[in-house]
């Protein structure tokens, strides 16, 4: 038999149980508070200075202080002080201060106003059917603004469909305008309900209005004055209908249009039938606007209108050629300078004079006499030749005999040439080879042996390669080509003076010995390498605190022993006493105990010890959440009894995730240090994580009277995967280090709560916002808490 009821989880009196009326009273103080719930406001975010009992109110958004994190909960002041109920969806409430009731629908609390209201029909003091879904029975029906303006919209499928407004006399059609089977715009009349007649439709496409039926004027006595243009009225006094255009009353059709007579340039006679432009009314100031170098004409052939005409056509109506009479000497023609355009040398008179034989036909070809140049042997002309004898024709180019004349340049001069008509040797340019410079190779030699004589230039070289090593010594010698050979340490001259170079000593300078290609050889003083002593490679060694012991990676571990009276050793790690409080838990079982509280509320939520996960742990607790969406469950340690940034404090948990928080299913986990193990810590240092926050990763977070800074850590948590929360609080409280599996993930150096009233405590809780399925989201391997006082005590 279940415990609790299963809507409104009651508690029940179970068999055999002692002190029914407990039960019994619970059931009913919960009844008292949901049966015909009404509650003062809603509006609160924190709770009245001076409740009375009783008192109920709906916790609003952003609670704080003794209604932290209760938002949307129904609160209830008794005797003991403020109690929360979770309301399920669907509970109604009526709100006092605003007279109307408000209903849960799983996340908020709204009101009819609030939400959208969609009813299936409505009537206003009339009867509302299938088809006249809203009735209204009244005098008058006002639809306001609510802003700048208001719009009646109707609303249809298709065109072919009808969105219009209906006039019924006994609820028969009489009238009806709007889009009636299409989208153009209609006003239509009915005498019985069913024949119809169209006013007036409207194009969609065009704005087009057409008039059907005929337009009847109903007439006038006189003309309106100064009617605005396109006013249209009847003159029943003249009988004509007339129209204002351009501030002009104008009449139209017959009875009465225009007069018979002069109507200044035109003349209307025969009853208006006939108008005739009168004589030189068209003057050249009413014909059309001419543009500049125009003439009017026609150049179409054929009868037709006047054309404006180019200049080119112009003068083909002329026949006057382009640049006509360039020639003529008529004063009135443009100066011949002006002209364009070439002319034949044999149309202008006097000029076969220049020629030398007196015909103009010589200028085009022929030969000039010598006697024509002011100086021919300097003389030029294309196809003629030079030559200085004035009364020799000219008939080619110079010959190279005749290149002597040319300032006495010998024929052959070149760079080399010692002509001193030529530039100077410095200022000529390019390269010449040492092979044409006269005794050039002898010069060099001769000073090469002087300097090696004189002991000026002792040159040496090696060649890697081949090993070669020569020496251009001093005293007049030659070259000695040397080489040496590696592996007898011999450097071996051409002149066969051969040498041994020697190994190092300890006593004296060498070479140093081929090590052999090995890595764990070491060179020694006497010039040879071997192993170290010991044999082999190092041996890496490392250090548990825990288990106080040595461990070497050869398998030869050593366990260091405790100091005692009578042998030396390691000083043990204190536990708690007055210079440090130090707490830990292994989760062998889920009792409490002096400094651990282990907690849940809820029905099916509990801690269980787990069997069978390894793991590397010793124990594991199950943090089990139960089938409802409120439920909670904890453990705990020296709540608000540490002072952060009043010593150096540490946490340290080891988690493993077994399920991931979702939509259906949402849990928040928080472990560190914490102030609360029911809502968000006011003051706390705690990793965080719910699948709707920071895209699923764990959070570092610090609050310091609910003001908080979060960190994002990078690790996204993920399925049957354990992690080792560790935090880490600097001694003055200035600094907060957060470590996932020994890895500094954040740290945060603002929000820590720190100074008195900013106590906290330490441990882990998980708490259930949706969902009803019997969920066990993770287990827990070890709880530590460390803290070591700024001050002894």
């Amino acid at each position: 038999m279940p415990d609790d009821t299963t809507i409104l989880s009651l508690p029940l009196i179970l068999p055999a149980q002692a002190q029914k009326h407990v039960t019994h009273n619970e059931a009913l103080v919960a009844l008292d508070l949901i049966v015909q719930l009404s509650v003062l406001n809603r509006t609160l975010a924190t709770a009245p200075a001076l409740p009375a009992a009783g008192d109920r109110h709906i916790v609003a958004a952003g609670a704080t202080g003794l209604w932290a994190g209760q938002a949307g909960r129904i609160a209830l002041y008794a005797e003991t002080g403020w109690q929360f109920t979770q309301p399920l969806p669907g509970w109604r409430a009526h709100v006092l201060s605003e007279g109307q009731t408000a209903v849960f629908d799983g996340l908020v609390w709204e009101t009819p106003s609030e939400a959208p209201l969609t009813v299936p029909q409505l009537g206003v003091a009339a009867t509302a059917d299938a088809v006249n879904r809203l009735t209204v029975a009244a005098p008058a029906t006002l639809l306001s603004h609510a802003g700048a303006g208001h719009q009646l919209k109707l609303n249809k499928a298709a065109a072919a469909d009808t969105a219009s407004l209906l006039f019924q006399t006994g609820f028969g059609g009489r009238a009806e305008m709007g889009t009636a089977g299409s989208d153009d715009f209609s006003v239509k009349v009915s005498a019985t309900g069913s024949a119809w007649s169209t006013a007036l439709a409207a194009a969609a496409a065009t704005g087009e209005v057409t008039l059907p039926a005929p337009l009847h004027l109903g007439g006038q006595a006189s003309d309106p004055a100064s009617p605005p243009d396109g006013t249209l009225w009847l003159n029943s006094g003249s009988g004509q209908v007339k129209v204002r255009s351009g501030g002009v009353t104008l009449p139209l059709g017959g009875g009465g249009g225009i007069g018979d007579g002069d109507k200044g340039d035109i003349t209307v006679s025969a009853g208006g039938t006939v108008w005739t432009v009168d004589p030189g009314a068209i003057t050249l100031a009413k014909l059309a606007s001419v543009s500049t170098d125009i003439f009017l004409g026609r150049d179409t052939a054929g009868t037709g209108a006047p054309e404006a005409l180019t200049a080119a056509q112009a003068r083909g109506i002329l026949n006057v050629a382009d640049g006509a009479t360039a020639n003529a000497a008529d004063a009135a023609l443009r100066d011949r300078a002006t002209h364009t355009g070439s002319q034949a040398a044999a149309t202008i008179t006097g000029l076969a004079a220049v020629a030398t034989s007196g015909s103009a036909s010589d200028l085009g070809a022929g030969t000039l006499p010598a006697a024509r140049f002011n100086d021919a042997a300097h003389g030029a002309r294309a196809g003629g030749t030079l030559h200085p004898d004035a009364t020799t024709a000219v008939s080619g180019f110079l010959s190279g005999a005749d290149k002597t004349k040319l300032n006495g340049v010998a024929t052959g001069a070149t760079a080399n040439s010692p002509d001193a008509t030529l530039l100077a040797r410095a200022s000529h340019t390019g390269t010449q080879l040492a092979a044409t410079v006269s005794d050039f190779a002898e010069a060099v030699d001769d000073r090469v042996a002087a300097l090696l004589v004189a002991g000026a230039n002792i040159t040496l070289s090696y060649n890697d390669a081949g090993n070669a090593l020569t020496i251009a010594a001093a005293g007049g010698g030659g070259a000695t080509n040397l080489s040496y050979d590696a592996t007898s340490r011999t450097v071996i001259s051409d002149s066969g003076a051969d040498a041994v170079l020697p190994v190092f000593t300890s006593a004296n300078a060498g070479l140093v010995p081929a090590s052999g290609g090995g890595t764990t050889a070491f060179l020694r003083a006497d010039g040879t390498f071997a192993a170290p002593a010991g044999g082999g490679a190092g041996t890496d060694l490392t250090y548990v605190a825990a288990s106080r012991t040595l461990e070497s990676s050869t398998g030869a571990d050593v366990v260091l022993p405790l100091v005692s009276p009578s042998a030396a050793g390691l000083m043990p790690a204190p536990e708690s006493g007055p210079g440090r409080f130090y707490a830990f838990n292994d989760m062998m079982s889920a009792t409490s105990g002096p400094d651990f509280t282990f907690g849940q509320s809820g029905t099916g939520a509990s801690l269980t010890t787990r069997t069978g996960l390894a793991d590397g742990g010793i124990g594991w607790v199950n943090l089990n959440l139960g089938t409802v969406a409120t439920n909670r469950v904890s453990c705990s340690v020296a709540n608000d009894s540490i002072l952060l940034g009043a010593g150096r404090s540490n946490y340290d948990c080891r988690v493993r995730q077994l399920l991931l928080s979702d939509a259906t299913n949402t849990f928040t986990g928080r472990f560190g240090f914490i102030d609360t193990v029911t809502t968000e810590s006011v003051d706390g240092v705690f990793f965080r994580y719910t699948h709707s926050l920071n895209g699923g990763r764990f959070q570092a977070v610090t609050r310091a009277n609910s003001v908080e800074t979060a960190v994002d850590t990078t690790i996204l948590a993920a399925v049957n995967t354990t992690y080792r929360l560790n935090i880490a609080v600097n001694a003055a409280g200035t600094s907060a280090d957060f470590f996932i599996d020994g890895v500094l993930r954040a740290t945060i150096a603002t929000s820590i709560p720190v100074g008195a009233g900013r106590e906290t405590g330490a441990g882990f809780m998980m708490l259930r916002s949706v969902g009803t399925a019997a969920i066990t989201p993770a287990t827990v391997d070890y709880l530590l808490l460390e803290h070591v006082p700024g001050t002894a005590r």
